[in-house]
């Protein structure tokens, strides 16, 4: 799950992610969560934030599709 307002950053790291799992051969619904009650409830500092399995992962930048790739590692 991406946490962000909409943006282009937020949407760009949806699609990122998206192409990393992808690569990785991980079937994936990536959903951009863009309630700002949700985004507040998480206690992330920036957005945007990746969230997998409720743990943030990500925040406040958009990395590399092998940097995204390191960070599904432990979740695929």
């Amino acid at each position: 799950m991406v946490l962000g307002v909409g943006t282009a950053k937020d949407r760009a790291l949806r699609v990122s992610v998206w192409a990393a799992a992808r690569k990785m051969g991980i079937i994936a619904e990536v959903v951009l969560v863009s309630d700002i009650n949700r985004i507040l409830a998480s206690g992330i500092g920036e957005i945007p934030a990746l969230v997998i399995d409720n743990e943030v992962v990500l925040e406040g930048r958009l990395p590399s599709i092998s940097e995204i790739m390191e960070i599904l590692q432990p979740f695929a």
